[in-house]
């Protein structure tokens, strides 16, 4: 199996996200214990608040399963935390970029498919295909 990703099947990046309308992103950042890589308030531009939290470069090359599974082992602790943003009408979610130019597999095991749905997030995926 290949573990570059330029011979790969697909490239994945996998961002923690919490949005919402009345988010204060530095309340986001104290009850994660967790520095965002991207943060915004509701405004001109924006409709809502943002807080984002890339991977790692260490993660980037690593297919979506492994992503995945990092943020589980990241978030393991925070259930409660994130239980209480979404309970406050914030959007809580691992946004899941997918680039293939080809047909890809990807596989997440039953056991990680649990895991994740423990942590109470949303899992979304936004898959683009070039279609050469």
């Amino acid at each position: 199996m290949p573990n570059h990703p330029s011979e790969s099947e697909y490239l994945s990046h996998a961002t923690l996200m919490v949005l919402g309308t009345s988010l204060e992103p530095s309340d986001v950042s104290g009850a994660l214990g967790l520095r965002p890589t991207q943060t915004w308030r509701r405004g001109d531009s924006h409709k809502w608040g943002g807080w984002k939290k890339s991977l790692p470069a260490s993660q980037l090359a690593k297919p979506l399963p492994s992503q995945l599974r990092f943020w589980v082992r990241t978030l393991r602790g925070r259930t409660k935390a994130i239980s209480k943003l979404a309970a406050a009408g914030h959007l809580c979610a691992l946004d899941c970029y997918i680039g293939t130019d080809s047909t890809a597999t990807i596989i997440v095991p039953s056991d990680l498919q649990s895991e994740l749905s423990s942590l109470g997030l949303e899992l979304r995926l936004s898959v683009f295909a070039d279609g050469g």
